[in-house]
């Protein structure tokens, strides 16, 4: 049976972050494998230039706390991710990641360049073009962050491995997979192909509604860690309202044998003070402990992307404005900086400014609904509007249990 740990952890001060990450890696005790001299990549998420409170990015003092303790182990650490079109370096400078491994003595991974590797288990991918330096790794350790997600609904363990496809590469996959579903999947084969050592999610803040980049934080107040990335991203979803069939990865993840996501059938163990030794942690099935910490009216994103697919086919492309929803910008609130335009990847573009000062205008008739643009927006300007008759394909809100 699959376990996921969790701790409580109020905020982000350097010693309960340390007391949360001990209890954590005492209860998973044989699912780490970290041995001495073996060089592991710390995976954070890094999808923006974002400060630390913004909760768009994994905290520098969980990334801080995961190192220390694994570099205790005597593992040889490296760090890196892919934002979606901004620079490594930046986005972990703003973030506050840059300064915690510069600290440490961990070097930034390299993540511009990639190598081509065979995956003939693959379900939809074949072929898998990862970043250098996670294949010059012996292994992975996963740190996502608690988010909504405006394709995928909730990001987690799972998702947060695309990261590990450089660049301009993860626009291809966006375009090769724009439906929610086919995503997912795409997700899913690249986890099964990574196979993370160990995932520890940063959902001391999170992040509700507009997500991944514009929504609100809201304080959860845990760090969760398993060596099941889909059991974890069942357990942080459950937390959050959300079943495993609402999510593609969890639930393509469990169809798929990458991870459990059947609540009953993990086993969670809770510490509610990390920080007293003393104090015995619960031990329950997932379904027990998730209804327990369940955050009460959790905001989940606007949009809700069709899972039938004969809509984005070439034939009935005329149905898509009637039932799938579609990101609209707010000219109030748009600052005029092109992101959403770079973070497009369709080709040629699904939306372009007549001038450098003009709001940007979509082209629906080619949009696939993949949200980069509204992922990546920094001004929060794009929303999502609902498709007048999406009801008829079960495009409602999202089950909140």
């Amino acid at each position: 049976m699959p376990r996921v740990a969790i701790a409580a952890c109020p905020d982000y001060q350097d010693e309960h972050v340390a007391a949360a990450v001990a209890a954590l890696f005492g209860a998973l005790g044989e699912d780490l494998r970290a041995g001495p001299g073996e060089r592991l990549l710390l995976k954070p998420n890094l999808l923006s230039a974002a400060a630390p409170e913004r909760a768009a990015t994994t905290h520098p003092a969980v990334f801080r706390a995961v190192a220390q303790a694994l570099a205790a182990r005597g593992a040889v650490l490296t760090y890196g991710d892919s934002p979606g079109i901004e620079n490594t370096e930046r986005v972990a400078r703003v973030s506050g990641i840059a300064a915690a491994a510069e600290a440490l003595g961990i070097p930034l991974a390299e993540f511009d360049t990639s190598e081509e590797v065979a995956f003939p288990e693959g379900r939809v991918l074949k072929h898998i073009y990862v970043a250098k330096g996670v294949l010059e790794a012996d292994g992975l350790v996963n740190l996502p962050k608690f988010k909504t997600h405006a394709l995928m609904t909730f990001t987690g363990a799972v998702k947060n491995l695309f990261g590990c496809i450089p660049g301009t590469l993860k626009a291809k996959e966006h375009v090769r997979h724009p439906n929610a579903d086919d995503f997912g999947e795409m997700c899913v084969d690249l986890a099964a192909y990574l196979r993370p050592r160990l995932s520890v999610m940063d959902a001391v803040v999170g992040m509700e509604g507009n997500g991944p980049r514009s929504g609100a934080p809201r304080r959860i107040g845990l760090l969760l860690a398993s060596a099941d990335p889909v059991a974890l991203d069942a357990v942080a979803g459950a937390i959050a309202g959300l079943p495993p069939s609402a999510v593609p990865t969890t639930r393509i993840g469990g169809e798929t044998g990458l991870g459990t996501s059947d609540l009953d059938r993990i086993e969670a163990i809770y510490f509610r003070d990390p920080s007293d030794p003393a104090a015995a942690p619960e031990t329950a099935p997932a379904s027990r402990i998730a209804r327990g910490l369940l955050v009460p009216d959790f905001r989940l994103p606007d949009a809700v992307h069709s899972t039938v697919r004969f809509v984005t086919t070439t034939g009935v492309r005329a149905l898509r404005g009637f039932v799938l929803n579609r990101p609209t910008i707010d000219p109030a609130r748009c600052s005029r900086c092109g992101a959403c335009v770079r973070a497009c990847p369709t080709e040629p573009k699904s939306l372009a400014a007549d001038g450098p000062r003009d709001v940007p205008h979509y082209d629906y008739r080619t949009c696939i609904r993949c949200f980069c643009c509204q992922e990546m927006c920094p001004a929060g300007a794009i929303d999502v509007r609902k498709a007048p008759f999406g009801f008829l394909l079960g495009l409602k809100s999202r089950p909140r249990k």
